[in-house]
């Protein structure tokens, strides 16, 4: 209940006297000199505890203050009594919240405890990792980074590759004690809120950008003035990427091997069936690929790009390929290599008897099943380069911006 003042003929005098241990306030009424009372009580008293004074002075808590001293040198000496026993494992204290509820006290005077065993040398506190006895707390790093941001564009993360590349880019950078924040943008306006809040918290430090890779989205992230690495290229070849660290397939390398491999095979007519001839990664495996064949004396029968990386397109694909009388064809396109082989299971073509076909794709695609010779590209090592780019990055910052290529492996 709220107690109340009474009212004062005259305004009471403002003096504080101090007689016999009480407080007495000329000109009060008694439920004022109560209402001070308790002010003292609940804001000064807790002030005078904190440093360590106990006045002497009787106001009726001298003697809990002596109680609760006395319960916390009782948890001191019980602590080192467990720590001289060795009772803790690996070293490590409890947590505070923990040890407060099994010696039945509130945190503050818990602290009051630990805190004596720390000016006596016997714990080391390490913060967020925890309170350690002197000499067992581990040796911690300090992290060099921060947090990475790791943006897939458009992909989905539940496919194989970008799948085995986002747990692998999370791996290396766990390895290295670094945090990683996934986002998954399918537009460019998908970015910009990620962006602006971690900009605007400092929240990141780095960021890696996969999937599939627009000059808008470059853009945002350059305006961001943050060191990114881009794994893949965009399908347009555009100056604005070459201001990033990028690691991408090598596709100059990929398309000499898959002639190569064709060629030693014995084979004479072959083709290269691709997707869009627009992207860049097309016209630089069509042009090393015709190199290739031209060093071993033979020029490709056909060359056919599809605008539409599809199964259906394959399939009609397949048909025009047949025209050219071909006896081996190197596809680059996942989607439509699988419609060239249900077109050629269908027309009763032998495999590779009649038509050597040699593919390119990764671990796990939808063609590995099919038992197809082809050029396999591994997610993991993209990951794995691109957090050993980002890291070098941040060792040198105004060095100029780095690619790195991946090289494909045959898988027979």
């Amino acid at each position: 209940m709220q107690e109340t003042v009474q009212p004062c003929e005259k305004p009471p005098e403002r003096t504080k006297l101090f007689e016999a241990g009480t407080y007495r306030w000329s000109g009060h009424t008694p439920c004022v000199q109560r209402s001070y009372a308790r002010i003292f009580v609940d804001f000064f008293w807790p002030l005078l505890e904190k440093v360590d004074a106990y006045p002497s002075f009787g106001i009726g808590m001298g003697h809990s203050m002596n109680e609760e001293r006395i319960r916390y040198l009782n948890i001191a000496e019980d602590l080192k009594g467990k720590i001289a026993r060795r009772a803790f494992p690996g070293g490590r204290l409890p947590p505070e919240r923990e040890l407060a509820q099994k010696y039945g006290v509130n945190r503050l005077t818990l602290r009051k405890s630990l805190k004596m065993l720390f000016d006596e040398g016997l714990i080391a506190k390490m913060g967020v990792h925890g309170t350690f006895i002197a000499g067992k707390a581990p040796v911690l790093r300090p992290k060099t980074l921060r947090r990475i941001m790791v943006v897939l564009a458009g992909g989905s993360v539940h496919s194989p590759y970008f799948g085995r590349m986002v747990n692998t880019i999370r791996s290396e950078l766990s390895r290295r004690e670094i945090e990683i924040d996934f986002h998954f943008a399918s537009r460019p306006e998908d970015l910009d809120g990620v962006l602006r809040r971690n900009l605007t918290l400092k929240a990141i430090d780095g960021m890696v950008l996969a999937g599939y890779l627009t000059p808008s989205l470059l853009l945002k992230v350059k305006k961001a003035a943050l060191p990114c690495v881009l794994i893949g290229l965009l399908p347009k070849a555009d100056p604005l990427e070459t201001e990033f660290d990028q690691v991408a397939e090598d596709s100059a390398r990929y398309a000499s091997d898959a002639a190569n491999i064709l060629a030693e095979m014995g084979r004479t007519r072959i083709g290269f069936l691709d997707g869009p001839p627009q992207n860049q990664w097309s016209q630089i495996a069509r042009k090393f690929f015709g190199a290739a064949l031209r060093k071993k004396r033979l020029s490709p029968v056909f060359w056919i790009n599809i605008k539409d990386e599809s199964n259906q397109a394959g399939m009609r694909a397949a048909e025009e390929m047949l025209s050219k009388s071909p006896d081996a064809v190197f596809i680059r396109s996942e989607a439509i290599a699988r419609g060239v082989f249900d077109s050629l299971f269908q027309r009763g073509v032998r495999i590779p008897e009649d038509l050597v076909v040699l593919t390119f794709g990764h671990p796990g695609d939808s063609i590995s099943h099919l038992g197809l010779p082809k050029l396999e590209i591994r997610p993991e090592l993209l990951a794995k380069s691109a957090v050993e780019l980002l890291v070098k990055r941040f060792e040198n910052p105004s060095g100029p911006p780095k690619r790195l290529l991946v090289r494909a492996s045959f898988v027979k």
